[in-house]
């Protein structure tokens, strides 16, 4: 790993672990009021949306989803989730050009949500973190918006 990705990584790690280790001090209350995705919280269900390929709609109606096993941005085993279509629109876009895919508005709960405000710049397969339920951070794709790794199995179809 280059000396400049190991340091982007490393910065991220360490604000993920500060927010992590702020919410298991007894802030978490505090946190859960908040409306946005910032922060570390135990919060309430949020809705999000997640670009798929149109066969594989059929499979999640009559299944669910399923946890992913491909390194990403936010680590593999969950769910990938954006907080407005058009961004779940772009990280699709990113990984399958010219592919039109279906958007799928979903309702999750973050449970112990892991937060960053900084995007994360590798792929791996696993971050050092035990007992988060979801890992948030802000989309390369498409700035502005943000992308959560759902690791619970809480995301549910809505639309």
């Amino acid at each position: 790993m280059g000396r400049a990705r190991g340091f982007h990584l490393l910065r991220w790690l360490l604000v993920l672990l500060i927010s992590l280790t702020w919410v298991t001090m007894g802030n978490a209350a505090a946190l859960a009021e908040r409306s946005d995705f910032g922060g570390s919280s135990l919060a309430a269900n949020r809705v999000g949306y997640h670009a798929t390929h149109p066969d594989v709609v059929p499979l999640i109606q009559q299944n669910g989803f399923r946890a992913g096993t491909a390194p990403g941005r936010l680590g593999s085993g969950g769910t990938y989730v954006n907080n407005t279509a058009e961004g779940a629109i772009a990280e699709f876009a990113h990984h399958n050009p010219g592919v039109t895919p279906s958007v799928l508005k979903v309702q999750y709960n973050p449970g112990i949500n892991a937060s960053t405000s900084v995007a994360p710049r590798n792929y791996v397969e696993r971050l050092p973190f035990h007992n988060v339920d979801s890992i948030s951070a802000p989309s390369v794709r498409l700035p502005g918006t943000t992308n959560t790794n759902v690791l619970n199995g809480t995301v549910r179809l809505i639309e």
